[in-house]
């Protein structure tokens, strides 16, 4: 990832072609006060500056930048339009590392970046959206860019500017293909160096199972998946169509988890989390990037919130690409994990009630790394009830002719219910998911 701090659009369309031909990932900040911040949450392997471009302030940024210890350390390059000993001069005094004659620049930028360790080498823990954008390149050959869809129905409702982003048309009808196939890929990365199981042993409530699946089946791998004996049977279907070891015997989620882990210490295999990975968070993140590209002036997402995975890659993504943007997530009345654990400060056992929206249900494993995420990255938790659910199921069939799961409604449940300030905003729902019974699909439309 590099950061260009050029506003003439030729000189950023040059600089555009050869990032592309380098294959690396490339922003241009919109002021002074963006570049800083996106470099805060990006940490770029490069920032470039036009020392001509007056409304950017290189020379004053750089010296910002230089005196933050924490970003110091990023390496500098910047170019000016002929050779101008004073502003040379005064960059050099500001810490920048090298400065070249623009017609140089553009010589060498094509080396510089083939040298520069502008490429995707991240250490396990680390999420950034650099990550999220090489989880797009990896996996855009086999999941769908799935549509997002602006809502009149829930626009007036809410008086926002709504679209919908539809998962419930991605490969295996949820987003978590967008996570398994990332994950899968990335472990086969791994294999040619024989430093990985090609095994996967997971639990879900149903829609990470079948993505799971789907993902071994595609590429070679083996998959045991433990879910709840009564989890949705569209799913428990489409887990063994993909021809995954299931194991449907567990009471509950929890339960599930247990038995999973159990399972993979007991043959020496590595238990993967449904959610709290970094490859499946960096897959699923890449829903924000495409929604972006489809409605750059988005300034709110509304995203459910079930084991955290979702709203952690989400919430990098978007904040990634706009620091301002508001991300809020919503919860099941029913199963409140994630608002017990910020009001506690620390991941806390809460009482799971029945709910329609079974994949938002559950505790979250003690060892997740997306408690934390959530906690840094998401602004605002909300909570839907049983009816807000059912009525956003029925709305979105009724006024959108989408079929949805309850999991994968609540952010539209969320509008209905009133409680959120939307007037005026531009917003994305993330419609997470379509595996619903056809039995609960046609109770709830009675």
């Amino acid at each position: 990832m590099i950061l260009a701090a050029v506003d003439d659009l030729m000189l950023a369309s040059k600089i555009r072609q050869a990032a592309a031909g380098a294959g690396v990932d490339l922003v241009f900040p919109r002021s002074p006060a963006d570049l800083v911040e996106r470099t805060r949450a990006l940490r770029p392997a490069l920032l470039i500056f036009d020392l001509n471009s007056a409304r950017l302030e290189p020379l004053a940024t750089i010296a910002r930048l230089k005196a933050d210890a924490s970003l110091a350390s990023i390496p500098t390059l910047a170019f000016v339009s002929h050779v101008q000993g004073d502003l040379i001069a005064a960059s050099r005094a500001a810490g920048v590392d090298r400065v070249l004659a623009r017609s140089a620049f553009f010589e060498q930028l094509p080396h510089i970046l083939a040298e520069t360790d502008v490429n995707t080498h991240h250490r396990a823990d680390e999420i950034t959206l650099a990550r999220i954008h090489h989880a797009r390149q990896r996996i855009a050959p086999h999941v769908r860019r799935t549509p997002l869809v602006q809502s009149a129905w829930l626009s007036e409702i809410s008086g926002a500017d709504v679209r919908l982003k539809l998962e419930p048309l991605q490969v295996t009808n949820s987003f978590k293909a967008r996570g398994t196939t990332n994950l899968a890929l990335a472990l086969l990365e791994h294999l040619a160096a024989g430093t990985a199981a090609s095994v996967l042993v997971t639990a879900s409530a149903g829609n990470a199972g079948r993505a799971f699946a789907y993902a071994a089946e595609r590429f070679g791998l083996k998959a045991t998946v433990f879910t709840p004996r009564h989890a949705p049977r569209t799913k428990l279907d489409a887990i063994r169509r993909h021809g995954a070891d299931l194991r449907a015997e567990a009471d509950t989620y929890e339960d599930a988890e247990r038995l999973a882990k159990a399972y993979a210490a007991d043959n020496g295999l590595t238990y993967t989390s449904p959610y709290s990975h970094p490859d499946l968070i960096a897959g699923f993140g890449t829903v924000a990037i495409e929604v972006f590209e489809e409605f750059p002036g988005v300034d709110m997402f509304l995203v459910p919130v079930g084991g955290g995975g979702l709203i952690s890659g989400v919430a990098i993504a978007a904040k990634g690409l706009l620091p301002g943007v508001r991300i809020v997530g919503v919860e099941a009345e029913a199963s409140q994990a994630f608002t017990t654990a910020v009001r506690e400060g620390r991941i806390t056992e809460v009482p799971v009630g029945p709910t329609i929206a079974d994949g938002l249900a559950g505790n979250m494993d003690p060892d997740t790394i997306t408690f934390d995420l959530v906690r840094r990255h998401v602004d605002d938790l909300t909570q839907v009830s049983e009816e807000r659910l059912a009525d956003g199921i029925r709305g979105l069939v009724a006024n959108e002719r989408v079929i949805a799961e309850g999991a994968g409604i609540a952010g539209v449940a969320a509008v209905l219910a009133g409680r959120l300030d939307l007037k005026g905003r531009r917003v994305a729902i993330v419609v997470s998911g379509g595996n619903i019974d056809t039995e609960r699909l046609r109770a709830i439309l009675g």
